[in-house]
């Protein structure tokens, strides 16, 4: 349960992974597996999983309640403290990139990928109007991509809901038990995690 609240800050806290933090924790291959082979072993995942589930949930509801009210007080500086929680885990997922070996196609991934990030971010706000609507399928899609960041180790999609302006939103409804809010959130999270569970175990397993 204690590591479920910790990998549960890693759902909520921008710049940190959650699933960086099970493969720390030893979680990430079983997670994977269970979710692409649900049937095999459920008895046993689903007694692993629970207290890890459990502690998650408490993880998320403390942190979001914290976050919240750090929002209101400080933005600013827990702004910053979000910047240093990236730069802080830059070193470690070059060295997790690495452990297969790197190569100069590698390197030219990691730029364009970076320019692309870069790009999308500094234009989102005309992209998308502004900041995203906040209704039933926009929580959806915030789902999506906080379960995207338990299945790709060191994607924390907290980024990408900051600059939709979506994060105190879903911190200020997490912490209130908001279930109109957290209900397609909830929906969110698993369609991704059931549908591309077995991609991006292949995926992994070939590149």
């Amino acid at each position: 349960a204690g590591k479920g609240a910790l990998v549960g800050s890693g759902f909520i806290l921008p710049g940190i992974s959650g699933g960086v933090l099970m493969i720390v924790f030893g979680m990430y291959e079983r997670l994977i597996d269970f979710f692409a082979h649900p049937t095999k072993d459920f008895k046993k995942n689903i007694a692993f999983f629970l207290p890890v589930i459990v502690g998650g949930a408490c993880g998320i509801f403390l942190f979001s309640a914290m976050l919240s009210y750090f929002f209101e007080k400080n933005e600013t500086e827990l702004v910053w403290f979000f910047i240093g929680c990236i730069i802080g885990t830059a070193p470690t997922l070059f060295r997790q990139a690495g452990k297969e070996g790197r190569k100069p196609i590698h390197i030219a991934i990691l730029i364009i990928a970076a320019i692309a990030g870069y790009l999308f971010l500094s234009n989102i706000e005309s992209l998308i109007g502004g900041s995203m609507p906040l209704n039933f399928f926009t929580w959806i899609f915030a789902g999506c991509l906080i379960a995207l960041g338990s299945i790709v180790p060191g994607l924390s999609p907290s980024n990408f809901l900051v600059f939709l302006n979506m994060y105190k939103p879903m911190t200020d409804g997490i912490m209130h038990l908001d279930w109109m809010m957290i209900i397609p959130l909830c929906i969110g999270v698993l369609l991704t995690l059931i549908s591309l569970s077995k991609l991006m175990s292949y995926i992994f397993q070939k590149a």
